[in-house]
């Protein structure tokens, strides 16, 4: 399994790790924020994470370590404390950890926090978010109905949060899509456990470096306010570039800051449109047969599906 904690602002790996397939998702973010304790310093962070990272152990974290954060709810996490509220968008539930709520704790500083002040407050927030699916040539207007739990306080209302939640962490899923079908991550020239570590880290600080590139090619694109998109440079471009062999010549050569600058330049000039609030469509597709293209014969890269009579229809679960 391999587990990242990304910058979203500035769109670089700031820590990544490969662990044994059954390890759980939060033990890793909590390996990822002990490393980065004195990188962080006192910067200002929020923290953004999926369903899958909510936990009463991290909420804690969170506060004795100052660091913000929105997380996405699941339905059935704090239900007894939520059902009471069932017509507010915005507000607080009261947690108190009872003895074997704290036993289960497997950290020793969040332990005895909680043994110490067994009582936690938690920002409940309800809101909705709207995108475009695309399916084939169609077009149609979703909105979904979403909750989260946070600690940032009344200054950023609901549209503030579900902003900052689904604009920002979706660069998360765009990292992962370069990784996985840009630079290959999951492909491997060896079946030696080091070399695969060794060429997964590898294309970790690929991606961070073509992610540099990026971000100042960017910086160079004019952008016309009377055209209906935003601009961007290719990405694809950019990657394409850096694996040109003057790349690397020019490193080994002392010469780097030509290079980059030249990379640059190409990179600002070759550039596509943002469509933003575009999704192709995930679920409740309708399936002929279970695709089997690159990457996909072992079936770990295709998604849920339910069987019909007719073919296959994706599912969320």
């Amino acid at each position: 399994k391999v587990s990242m904690i990304y910058d979203v602002l500035n769109r670089v790996i700031l820590d990544f790790s490969v662990s044994h397939y059954r390890t759980s998702e939060i033990p890793l973010l909590f390996e990822h924020l002990k490393r980065l304790k004195e990188f962080f310093g006192n910067r200002k962070i929020i923290l953004l994470a999926d369903r899958y990272y909510g936990s009463a152990e991290l909420f804690r974290y969170c506060e004795m370590h100052h660091i913000k954060y929105i997380i996405r709810a699941k339905k059935n996490f704090f239900k007894h404390y939520i059902e009471e509220f069932k017509e507010e968008k915005d507000f607080y539930i009261s947690i108190k950890f009872d003895k074997a709520w704290i036993k289960r704790i497997r950290n020793d500083e969040i332990r005895k926090s909680m043994v110490d002040n067994p009582k936690m407050d938690i920002r409940v927030i309800r809101g909705t978010y709207t995108y475009i699916e695309k399916n084939k040539k169609k077009e149609r207007e979703v909105t979904v109905e979403t909750q989260y739990f946070t600690n940032l306080n009344d200054e950023f209302d609901i549209s503030n949060i579900v902003d900052l939640y689904h604009h920002e962490r979706w660069n998360v899923e765009t990292a992962y899509d370069v990784l996985k079908n840009n630079l290959d991550i999951e492909q491997y020239n060896t079946h030696n456990p080091i070399g695969i570590i060794n060429e997964t880290m590898g294309k970790v600080i690929f991606y961070n470096i073509e992610q540099i590139i990026f971000i100042e090619s960017k910086k160079r694109i004019k952008q016309n306010n009377e055209c209906r998109y935003k601009y961007i440079p290719n990405n694809k471009h950019i990657i394409n570039l850096l694996h040109h062999n003057n790349f690397v010549v020019n490193f080994k050569k002392g010469s780097a800051d030509v290079i980059v600058n030249k990379i640059v330049v190409a990179g600002s000039k070759e550039k596509i449109p943002i469509r933003k609030g575009r999704h192709y469509k995930r679920w409740n597709k309708f399936l002929k047969s279970i695709p089997r293209t690159r990457h996909r014969i072992d079936g770990r890269r295709n998604p849920p599906v339910a069987k019909g009579k007719t073919g296959f229809v994706t599912t969320n679960h």
